[in-house]
């Protein structure tokens, strides 16, 4: 009933109020639900109540269950008969050869299917190592280590940390030992068991072979690296953070593992050598990485702080070849030492997000936010939390969050002088293999 251009503007305008109502309605849903004032109707959690009850009500009335056992076992043999019907069904993978006895200078890789673990397993091929891969499952490994075994360039040894015959097993007759293998939890308990003793179960399996190195794989998650830090440059071997309590349970975790196994070496002379990558970026991670900020949706960060300090990025293969380096150094004077492994390049998380909107074509956006901005927020979620009694909430770290911006300069002097080390540091190198991987591809 009206021109064209006032039509418009009155639908968009209704969309746009009906979006602020659902808006208002969404955020209120999540204070009542949160302050257990209102019930969870989310579909997904309805769903699973409205199943779970329904199921016993029918066991306690001793009617027909909605389903059960039998007719489960049924589906699974409906897709049992599919695939064994189906004309091109893949051959069930083979299982590895016994992994025999270890090779002159082998290097065992814990965590070899991971990010940096397929990486560096690669790096360890080239540079001419046998190297030995032990993962809890044979099947669906990396294609660079399934072809490894198979052309019995590596042997497979199948355990896990918390296994020490599998490791004496895997560690017997190796030169060196790369730790990539870690735990995390949402306990400390959690944290401890798998991380910490973990680690220490694979170093005293390693002085128990008589192993030349063991390689921790850290982070520099391990140390203090808030802006206000009393020195400006986090050198080689700077100690953790002594304020644990004050940090993250992942940090928590490296921090108390590091100093465990460096008690290890002290007391017990093991070969020990700590690496602590930067923020590890390149193909295979999520594009969305939390070390430039936190994304509130896929296409929104907001920074840790304003996002324009120089960031210790580092390509995830220089992390491989570091590794790799590590673990063939033949040299005794790096035993004890914790080695940063950053590279150093002119790059804040504004860059890289406005590179990654470039490349990728998409509406990406960075919002700085003071750390104090942040604070308050995450303190207002706290007493909305504690109101509701939700249990395990803790206040929040003003430490870890000072820690996370990464505000100091790391120095890696000992992997680039002793180990001959040559990270990517360019600007261009640097969007080319950690940036411009995400572009689309025609």
């Amino acid at each position: 009933m009206w021109l064209d251009f006032w039509n418009s503007y009155l639908a968009s305008a209704r969309r746009g109020a009906a979006m602020q109502r659902d808006a208002r309605a969404t955020a209120a849903r999540w204070f009542q639900t949160t302050l257990g004032l209102a019930p969870r109707l989310d579909a997904f959690f309805v769903g699973m109540r409205e199943s779970i009850e329904q199921f016993h009500a029918a066991y306690r009335a001793g009617t027909e269950l909605p389903t059960d056992a039998r007719r489960a076992s049924e589906v699974l043999a409906w897709c049992d008969a599919l695939a064994s019907a189906a004309p091109d069904a893949p051959p069930p993978a083979p299982q590895p050869p016994d992994a025999g006895p270890a090779r002159p200078g082998e290097v065992v890789v814990l965590g070899a299917t991971g990010f940096i673990g397929t990486r560096t397993v690669a790096k360890l091929l080239e540079a001419g190592s046998p190297v030995t891969v032990v993962a809890r499952r044979a099947h669906s490994l990396p294609p660079i280590v399934a072809d490894g075994v198979k052309s019995g360039r590596i042997r497979f040894v199948r355990g896990r940390l918390e296994d020490k015959a599998s490791l004496v097993a895997a560690f017997a007759g190796a030169d060196a030992v790369i730790s990539l293998a870690t735990g995390n939890g949402d306990t400390w308990a959690a944290v401890e068991r798998s991380m910490v003793r973990g680690s220490v179960g694979a170093a005293e399996a390693a002085l128990e072979c008589g192993v030349r190195r063991f390689v921790y794989v850290s982070s520099i998650a391990s140390l203090y690296t808030g802006a206000d830090a009393t020195t400006g440059e986090v050198r080689d071997s700077t100690a953790t953070d002594a304020n644990v309590a004050e940090r993250s349970l992942y940090s928590r975790g490296k921090i108390a593992a590091e100093q465990a196994l460096l008690e290890v070496h002290r007391t017990r002379g093991l070969p020990l050598v700590i690496a602590r990558p930067g923020v590890v970026m390149g193909a295979g991670t999520p594009m969305q990485h939390s070390g430039l900020g936190i994304w509130n949706r896929d296409n929104h960060c907001v920074g840790w702080g304003r996002g324009d300090n120089p960031l210790p990025i580092v390509w995830v293969d220089d992390v491989a070849d570091g590794l790799a380096r590590m673990a063939r150094y033949k040299g005794t004077d790096i035993d004890g030492q914790a080695l940063n492994l950053c590279a150093r390049a002119p790059l804040t998380a504004q860059d890289l997000v406005a590179e990654l909107a470039r490349a990728t074509g998409r509406d990406l956006h960075f919002h700085p936010r003071g750390l104090e901005f942040s604070q308050t927020l995450e303190i207002g979620t706290l007493i909305v939390k504690k109101a509701g009694r939700r249990p395990g909430v803790e206040f929040p770290s003003w430490r870890d969050l000072k820690a996370r911006s990464l505000g100091v300069v790391f120095a890696c002097d000992i992997s680039r002088e002793k180990l001959g080390w040559k990270p990517t540091e360019d600007r261009e190198g640097l969007f080319e293999r950690c940036v411009r991987v995400y572009r689309a591809r025609d």
